[in-house]
């Protein structure tokens, strides 16, 4: 029975701790890709600029 608890509790901990890994990870790429957006963004209005100036 003890046995049984305790990997019950490595296997709750194991969960947490995917659950606060993918959690890390996705405000990671979230930061990238609001960068990513910017960049975009910033390429658009300079490509407008090339357009409007030929």
């Amino acid at each position: 029975m003890n046995k049984k608890f305790f990997l019950d509790i490595n296997f709750i901990g194991v969960i947490l701790f995917c659950v606060l890994v993918t959690v890390f990870l996705l405000i990671k790429m979230g930061e990238a890709f609001t960068e990513i957006d910017s960049i975009s963004k910033s390429i658009e209005s300079s490509m407008k600029v090339i357009k409007s100036n030929p």
